[in-house]
């Protein structure tokens, strides 16, 4: 390593700070969100997956690994196809602002062996008993994250935020008085029908014993997900969209919330999808799990602790993706755009003072010059943002830090439906329409 690049390097971050703190005083949200998925990205033949799937994937595992709520544990994930194995495999590589605990790389490894052991079956003579137990799993490994989203939570300053049960009934009610178009009645009935079955299952959900708990978590979910797929819809925030409702900011809130309980039914569905898929199969039927570990004292976010870990141990395939359990900051996203070799689905654009990138004593002179080069570019755009920022009159501010996303393929592949969610098994809801990709 240069001493002169590492100086040079470390005067930029110095500056990178400074200009950090500047546009913090100015605003902490310098941009709107940013949504990348729908975007056209340019396909290679040397991976399996599409690059929307891999993305899609991706977000899934890090919403399994952010197994509690909290800044600390907001997790990022990578799946790098490893075709030069022999069997092929998947890498997941996992990343949180502070190191996954054992007991969540444990839940998320049950999980993986059991999208394993799908792959490698011949027939599908147990597919319901891997339905059920992968969907045990996945909210056995949830069980924190879920239970908070639907009891009520202390906010501090004596406030509380509902129950998700006070909650949805407040949301039907509004619904019940709300004015319809011709055709919409109907929906109001199902979606309303939906939404008190809902609230029933959550007046009750920790009660009984712990595994009684856990079936009715599992039902909560399966509830979730029939008021988020009424109609065929891949959620209720684009049936609310699509019947032209704008609900208020609290309203709003319980819709992102009754679809981001109704993911989970997602995620074990569309894992089951590609591990079964015959393009897809043999990569899943050997899955290796890496974890990053975190800095102990920088705040590294961890979409750069996976970038990072890549510029060190480059892969022969690297993966195109990275998935996260939120939206990217604003200066993750900044970074990323800058790096120029990996996606994200979206960004919120809230600004993090204390975000940073590690020290990196393996770096040769080339990547010293070249993550400087990235800081400089930020500092410019950062700077440019800082002197032309206006906050605009009425704006209510950048939102949810967390989305629910739906995949969105190339108009050139072939499916019965438009989205892999909704894929759903007859026993658990009758009006998921299955989809196939060729």
């Amino acid at each position: 390593m240069s001493t002169n690049s590492a100086s040079r390097l470390a005067a930029t971050k110095r500056a990178f700070h400074n200009i950090v703190q500047e546009l913090f005083h100015k605003t902490q949200e310098p941009v709107r969100p940013r949504n990348y998925r729908g975007a056209t990205f340019q396909q290679s033949e040397k991976y399996v997956l599409l690059h929307e799937e891999e993305q899609h994937l991706s977000d899934h595992i890090a919403v399994l690994t952010q197994a509690k709520g909290g800044p600390h544990d907001v997790s990022v994930a990578t799946i790098e196809e490893c075709h030069e194995r022999y069997p092929p495999s998947l890498t997941i590589r996992i990343a949180s602002n502070q190191t996954p605990s054992l007991k969540t790389v444990d839940g998320l490894r049950r999980c993986l062996d059991i999208v394993e052991e799908i792959a490698r079956e011949e027939t599908d003579q147990n597919e319901e008993e891997h339905r059920s137990k992968l969907l045990s799993e996945i909210v056995k490994l949830s069980n924190s994250r879920l239970r908070a989203r639907i009891a009520s939570q202390s906010k501090g300053h004596g406030k509380a935020r509902q129950s998700l049960c006070d909650r949805a009934e407040k949301l039907r009610s509004m619904l019940l008085v709300q004015e319809m178009d011709v055709d919409s009645p109907q929906w109001r009935t199902s979606v309303c029908g939906h939404l008190a079955n809902l609230i029933q299952d959550t007046k009750t959900f920790d009660s009984g014993s712990q595994c009684h708990q856990l079936d009715n978590l599992v039902k909560i979910v399966l509830t979730a997900h029939e008021v988020s797929t009424t109609g065929g819809s891949p959620s209720l925030e684009h049936q609310f969209y699509t019947k032209g409702i704008d609900p208020d900011i609290v309203h709003r809130s319980t819709v992102l919330q009754i679809d981001k309980i109704s993911r989970y039914l997602d995620i074990r569905n569309d894992l089951m999808h590609y591990c079964q898929k015959q393009r897809c199969q043999g990569l899943f039927r050997n899955i290796q799990l890496e974890v990053c570990t975190a800095p102990e004292i920088q705040r590294v976010h961890g979409e750069i602790q996976l970038i990072f870990f890549y510029e060190q141990y480059p892969a022969s395939l690297p993966p195109r993706c990275i998935g996260s359990s939120k939206s990217a900051c604003f200066l993750c996203d900044l970074f990323i755009r800058k790096h120029g070799m990996y996606h994200i689905s979206h960004s919120h654009g809230r600004l993090y003072v204390n975000w940073t990138i590690p020290e990196g004593d393996w770096m040769d002179e080339e990547k010293i010059l070249r993550f400087d080069e990235i800081l400089r570019d930020m500092n410019r755009e950062m700077v440019q943002i800082k002197e032309t920022f206006v906050k605009p009159i009425g704006y209510e501010g950048n939102g949810a830090e967390s989305r629910v996303h739906l995949l969105t393929l190339p108009p050139n592949r072939v499916a019965t439906s438009s989205d892999v969610r909704e894929r759903e098994a007859p026993k658990e809801q009758e009006n998921g329409a299955e989809v196939e990709v060729i």
